[in-house]
């Protein structure tokens, strides 16, 4: 049993829930050292310190961690033998060399044989962003697998639905294969040779050299954005009537969609008002926060020079069958032509100065349908925005 087991059970860990790290260090210094640089980089976290082999393997025998952290040098051991049994008992638990005395080549050599990153001590700032990526990392693998074990759950369930089943194979199986075949791994290897090419010749390079190296480092980190949405969006396939419950919108929004937010309005001043009471609808609610997000994101995104306001209101349709749900800002707009372009996949207005994948919208239509209900986009340019979806009362059930 791993040792977040309560994460466990429930299908995933919550994001907010401290880390549990096994850190292989014979130097009490430098593990001090690194576990503040993760505090100081907002990583909460719980950790268990061993010295030695046995005392290694022996705590991975008793369940999985969130994360294995390793010196490459210890006394009687060695990085690549710790990283041999890690690959053993806990073959999807992120493993990241922290260490002083690796090489280049070392460390290449390590990433092929599984490492998920590496860190230099004299280069400890890399650390807290090295783990974040890691865990990103890991959490895309379990998204890919959870959505495999839900297809495999599909087909003995639901083989009278043969027509749905063949679209859903088709697109996961193309996804699958594009994500970790034709995507992942070159992106991977583009990021680490990038970084390795401006650390080792950093002084070789001129202005323009670097320039293109952060070109490279930009595209490689889009490119795994997209591969994330990617993921997000053919999941949705896998939405059914057992992922359906009468779920309450104030919930969704307090609990799963408005804490990943704090940062990004503290930082540009945002307010998110509710307008009365929300309702409780009939829906999946991992998937309704993933609308509520997507919009939330594009009213930040898309915002003008003043600060974002953003209002959430509902009302009922008058045969009482669907709550249409309104989420408005006062951001930049987009003309009347387009309200039906933006929530095509890949479709943006503003790509060359805003960030994004094209897909946000995208997801957020298909979920909304997948719900037997409808969204549409409102907008006066320079004035802002209203988009509308529409949700089952919790008297229907999915279609």
């Amino acid at each position: 049993m791993s040792h977040h087991q309560a994460a466990s059970a429930s299908g995933g860990r919550n994001s907010l829930d401290p880390i549990s790290i096994l850190y292989l260090e014979d130097s009490p210094i430098d593990l001090e050292f690194s576990l503040s640089l993760l505090t100081k980089g907002g990583i909460e976290h719980s950790v268990t310190h061993v010295e030695t082999e046995g005392d290694y393997e022996r705590h991975l025998r008793e369940g999985c961690f969130d994360l294995i952290l390793a010196d490459y040098s210890l006394p009687q051991f060695d990085g690549l033998a710790a990283l041999e049994i890690a690959q053993r008992l806990c073959p999807e638990t992120p493993f990241l060399f922290v260490s002083g005395v690796i090489g280049e080549e070392v460390a290449i050599d390590s990433l092929q044989r599984g490492a998920t990153d590496f860190v230099l001590k004299q280069r400890p700032q890399r650390l807290s962003a090295a783990v974040r990526r890691a865990m990103a990392e890991a959490a895309e693998k379990r998204a890919r697998r959870d959505a495999e074990q839900e297809r495999a759950l599909l087909l003995e369930k639901e083989k009278a639905r043969s027509e749905e089943l063949a679209r859903v194979n088709q697109r996961l199986e193309q996804f699958a294969y594009a994500a970790s075949h034709d995507l992942q791994e070159p992106v991977r290897m583009i990021k680490v040779y990038s970084q390795l090419l401006a650390r080792r010749y950093h002084e070789n390079l001129d202005d323009e050299g670097r320039q293109y190296v952060s070109f490279i480092e930009t595209g490689a980190t889009r490119m795994d954005n997209l591969v994330h949405d990617l993921l997000s969006y053919s999941r949705v396939s896998h939405m059914d009537a057992e992922t359906m419950k009468d779920v309450a919108l104030a919930d969704v929004l307090r609990d799963l969609v408005l804490p990943l937010f704090q940062p990004a309005l503290a930082e540009s001043g945002a307010r998110v008002e509710i307008d009365g009471e929300l309702p409780v609808v009939h829906a999946d609610p991992e998937r309704v926060s993933q609308v509520f997000q997507n919009l939330i994101s594009n009213s930040l995104k898309y915002r003008r020079d003043v600060a974002p306001e953003i209002r959430i209101a509902a009302t009922r349709k008058p045969d009482g069958s669907y709550w249409q749900i309104a989420v408005s800002d006062n951001g930049i707009g987009f003309e009347k032509e387009y309200g039906e372009r933006i929530f095509g996949l890949f479709k943006r207005l503003h790509s060359g100065d805003r960030p994004g994948t094209g897909v946000g919208l995208a997801l957020a239509k298909q979920i909304v349908e997948k719900h037997g209900g409808q969204i549409w986009a409102e907008s006066v340019p320079g004035q802002g925005s209203t988009f509308y979806f529409t949700l089952p009362s919790v008297s229907r059930s999915l279609s």
